[in-house]
């Protein structure tokens, strides 16, 4: 899994890119089938892109140690 900059901390459930440009996520995702769960129990708030899911975003706790993935201007 990898971390890929998504997140709903700001407000549970509304899921935003936080890179260089803030934007939501309504005109495009690619959620597993079962996701997001925002298992409040375990502080489902980040998103990691699951490589043996074809790629597919799955939400995941933030304190999870994972590789991640950065934006950087051209």
């Amino acid at each position: 899994m990898t971390w890929i900059g998504g997140n709903s901390l700001a407000q549970d459930r509304v899921y935003v890119w936080d890179g260089l440009v803030k934007s939501d996520m309504r005109s495009y995702s690619d959620w597993a089938p079962s996701d997001p769960t925002n298992n409040v129990h375990l502080g489902e708030n980040c998103m990691v892109m699951h490589h043996s899911g074809s790629f597919k975003w799955l939400d995941a706790p933030c304190q999870w140690e994972k590789p991640y993935i950065c934006e950087i201007r051209a």
